[in-house]
C-alpha cells in the first residue's frame, strides 16, 4: 500500500472515524510506520480466531437440546403435582364416607342406653325415717 494512504488511515483510526473495512485493511498491512499501531495490528492478527465449521448448527442443536430437556422437566413436576392432588382428594373422600351423621350417632347412643336399662331396673323405695344423720328406706312391692 502507499505510505500516504496508510498514514491517512492511521490518522483516521486515531480520531475514530475509520470504517470497519478501513480498519481491517490497516491491520492486515505489514509495513506500518507507526509503532503503536503496529502493536495493535499484531494483537489483532494474533487474537483473530476462525469460526469452526458447522458452528451455527452445533450452537442451534445445543439450544434445542436444552429447551427439550426443560419441557420434560416441567411435565415431570406437573405429573407429580397431579398425583398429589389425586391422593389428597381420595383421602378426603374416604374420610367423609366413614363419618356418621348426627341421626346415626343418636341411634347408636339410644341402643347403648337400652342395653343398660334392661340390666338396671330401679326399684321403688319408701322413706320410713329421715334424720340429720340417717335415712331409712323400705322397699315397696
Amino acid at each position: 500500500m502507499k505510505e500516504e494512504h496508510i498514514k491517512n488511515l492511521i490518522q483516521k483510526y486515531k480520531s475514530g472515524t475509520t470504517s470497519l473495512e478501513q480498519e481491517k485493511t490497516l491491520f492486515e498491512t505489514t509495513d506500518i510506520p507507526d509503532n503503536s499501531i503496529k502493536k495493535v495490528s499484531s494483537f489483532v492478527k494474533n487474537s483473530k480466531k476462525e469460526v469452526p465449521e458447522n458452528f451455527n448448527e452445533k450452537l442451534w442443536d445445543s439450544f434445542e437440546g436444552k429447551t427439550k430437556k426443560s419441557n420434560k422437566f416441567n411435565y415431570g413436576w406437573l405429573s407429580v403435582a397431579a398425583s398429589i392432588v389425586l391422593i389428597i382428594t381420595l383421602y378426603m373422600y374416604s374420610n367423609k364416607e366413614t363419618e356418621m351423621t348426627i341421626a346415626e350417632k343418636e341411634a347408636l347412643l339410644n341402643e347403648a342406653k337400652a342395653m343398660f336399662e334392661n340390666e338396671k331396673q330401679e326399684e321403688n323405695y319408701k322413706i320410713i325415717l329421715e334424720n340429720e344423720l340417717v335415712i331409712v328406706y323400705s322397699k315397696i312391692q
